[in-house]
């Protein structure tokens, strides 16, 4: 489902059914369609905290899927806002991964420095290895040395080869 002739109905169910599953799915489906015109209407759910955090985190995920750099700024508070659920956090740090802009780096980065929940971690380090820019590479290096071995050290090194071997 990749056209972008769904995105108007699919933005109207994932904003008005009050069936939960139906707008997440909705939302899903936006992010594969990848068409801007999904943009505003997925960072107004995104803002909304009535609409619970699994739907926040799909239209985050999304809006990193669609690429449209429109996202990054709310995505960042969210990111930096400690008050949000970790789950929520990941998601978002998933999808600035997918949204690929080096100019999360530093958000990531900062958010990467002052927080010891693995499970946050392990989602950063993959969206700096999925935004692959070389910058990212000291601080991949020192959650390396932070973290000899588990899933955290397995995660930083995938991240850190993804960006070694991306052809440049």
């Amino acid at each position: 489902l990749a056209d972008t002739r769904a995105t108007m109905p699919l933005v109207e169910l994932a904003e008005k059914s009050e069936n939960r599953y139906l707008r997440l799915r909705s939302v899903n489906v936006l992010g594969s369609i990848k068409d801007a015109h999904a943009t505003e209407p997925l960072l107004k759910l995104l803002d909304d905290s009535m609409n619970g955090e699994q739907l926040r985190g799909a239209a985050a995920v999304s809006l990193g899927a669609i690429g449209d750099t429109e996202a990054m700024s709310p995505l960042h508070e969210l990111l930096l806002d400690g008050r949000n659920s970790v789950q929520l956090r990941e998601r978002v740090a998933y999808g600035l991964g997918l949204l690929g802009n080096r100019g999360s780096i530093g958000t990531l980065t900062r958010v990467l420095e002052n927080t010891a929940d693995q499970d946050l971690i392990i989602s950063i380090v993959g969206a700096l290895g999925k935004i692959g820019d070389s910058s990212a590479l000291p601080t991949l290096q020192q959650v390396e040395k932070k973290y000899p071995t588990g899933l955290v050290n397995r995660a930083t090194v995938k991240a850190r080869n993804a960006i070694v071997r991306r052809p440049r």
